[in-house]
């Protein structure tokens, strides 16, 4: 359990639930599939809400374990882009193939908790991911995570599991988890990654990256809106001094000698 819980047999669990899937699209076993095809329920999952009025509009978003894509419906927009990544190539290859067309939209299979982008997003998401991981692959996560967020980026993680306590408090609580979940304390999760943390609910996590822009993202169809309303106020601008210019031209002109019937 400690050898678990530490992160020396780390892969236990996504190698199983790999196989798992993989099995599952192979055998064609509908009720498997179906369960992690269907979408999110907004009015059942309190993450949604939250995390899609957090979102900054036309946000780069990085999607952790992004599955079959379920969020994508949710979160895209307010999001610009959006790029999944998940360590089963099987659900990759299915994400590719169900959005193809979507320009917006990308895909990734990663092998390992190292992804290899650096400062490419605005925000992340990340649903009950971390509590499948041994402690040291949440350390390696985390930094990642970390590594991918630009200066003043948002990972938003919705994840049971996280002791508030110590390691041995963590150790207590794992006998009680389910075995595919394994316990951590937060004050170890908080030192693999220099993060803001911030927890915002029940399981909800804010963890912020310091610096960045605090300015808010401008998108390109606002970028164009601008021109346009700055461009048309610049024609009525125009009209306008045209048609003054116009009006005092056609007015006659009053010289000293006209006749004048109001004068005495």
């Amino acid at each position: 359990m400690a050898d678990i819980l530490r992160g020396k047999d780390g892969y236990r669990v996504s190698g199983e639930f790999n196989r798992r899937t993989k099995a599952a699209l192979e055998e064609g076993n509908q009720t498997y599939i179906e369960q992690d095809l269907v979408p999110y329920n907004a009015a059942k999952e309190p993450f949604i809400p939250w995390m899609k009025e957090s979102i900054p509009k036309g946000a780069a978003l990085l999607d952790v374990g992004c599955g079959f894509g379920r969020m994508i419906q949710h979160l895209v927009p307010p999001a610009g882009s959006y790029q999944g990544i998940d360590l089963v190539a099987d659900r990759i290859n299915w994400c590719e193939t169900q959005f193809q067309g979507r320009k917006e939209l990308s895909f990734k299979q990663v092998p390992s908790f190292e992804w290899g982008f650096t400062e490419c997003f605005d925000a992340a998401i990340c649903i009950t991911v971390l509590q499948h991981l041994s402690l040291g692959n949440a350390r390696m996560f985390l930094a990642s995570l970390f590594k991918s967020l630009r200066p003043g980026g948002t990972a938003y993680l919705y994840e049971g599991r996280i002791i508030e306590g110590t390691m041995a408090d963590a150790e207590k609580a794992y006998d009680s988890c389910p075995p595919h979940m394994i316990p951590k304390p937060l004050s170890e999760l908080e030192a693999a990654a220099p993060f803001e943390w911030e927890k915002v609910a029940n399981l909800s996590y804010e963890l912020k990256k310091p610096g960045g822009n605090k300015d808010p993202i401008i998108t390109l169809e606002e970028k164009v809106e601008d021109k346009l309303t700055a461009a048309i106020h610049e024609e009525k601008t125009f009209l306008k001094d045209l048609t003054m210019d116009k009006i005092k031209a056609s007015k006659p002109k009053v010289d000293g000698n006209s006749h004048n019937p109001f004068a005495k």
